[in-house]
């Protein structure tokens, strides 16, 4: 049996930003995949125009054919990786799943940061075929990166230059008017472990969001992080490995996985 890891990076960015992430579990001899979404690749000739019209389906579709080619792998995602990330784990059999700081799921009221972001972006006709375009950097130095240091905030907004899809943040946003329920999760087909953290300094994701993402799962854990958004690099990761690690030991996901038929 392999132990592999499947670990969903966030909106606008690609599989490379989780490196940290990967490396801990490559000492830790496991099996990590990193993808890119859909259209995200930087090298992509027309990244914004390809981007904008796909959905949350098409996200979940090709990383749940990833997984299937797996040995009922680890999932982990981060911020929309992080919901994504679930939608995944309710449609293949996987050892356990863990969310950084994961975007607010359909009945969940989303942070004003967010409407902040994304607002603008639905006056616009038609946004659901747009692509949403990065934030500027002083937005993301205020709600994102807020508790780094300012070189290595900077650094990592230059490489978060990619346009995310303004369809799945449709589906998100606009879950009741979304015929295909894209961002509809079966949390009853999750039965295994949950691990969900929150940031206490986030200011794009505010705490009680992972908080209740946890609570809808039989199994769910919610752990409080002193990080902001970005949980995935800097100060604020090596607390989240920890965690990551202990509740990976207290349910021997190494050895001995929950398997998940959903």
């Amino acid at each position: 049996m392999g132990r592999d890891v499947v670990l969903i990076h966030g909106a606008s960015e690609v599989g490379e930003h989780l490196t940290e992430m990967r490396h801990h579990f490559e000492q830790r001899d496991w099996t990590v995949h990193t993808p890119t979404l859909r259209h995200h690749d930087e090298n992509a000739p027309d990244q914004a125009k390809l981007v904008g019209g796909v959905s949350l389906r098409e996200y979940v579709a090709d990383l749940t054919d990833l997984t299937r080619t797996l040995d009922t792998p680890l999932i982990g995602g981060f911020s929309l990786g992080g919901l994504i990330a679930q939608l995944v784990a309710a449609r293949t059999p996987h050892r356990g799943l863990f969310c950084l700081a994961p975007s607010p799921a359909p009945g969940m009221r989303g942070p004003l940061p967010s409407l902040l972001v994304l607002g603008p972006h639905f006056l616009r006709p038609f946004p659901w075929r747009k692509p949403v375009r990065p934030m500027s950097w002083e937005m993301w130095r205020r709600y994102v990166a807020n508790a780094h240091d300012e070189k290595r905030a900077r650094e990592t907004y230059d490489s978060h230059l990619r346009s995310e899809s303004g369809r799945a943040y449709w589906e998100l946003g606009f879950y009741f008017l979304d015929p295909h329920r894209a961002a509809r999760i079966d949390y009853e087909a999750v039965t295994g472990p949950v691990l969900v953290t929150g940031g206490s300094q986030d200011r794009m994701i505010s705490t009680e969001v992972p908080r209740q993402t946890a609570a809808r799962y039989a199994n769910g854990k919610f752990v409080e992080i002193d990080a902001d958004h970005m949980q995935i690099f800097g100060p604020s990761l090596p607390a989240v490995l920890r965690h990551i690690d202990e509740w990976i030991d207290e349910h021997h996901l190494a050895n001995e996985p929950h398997r998940t038929h959903p």
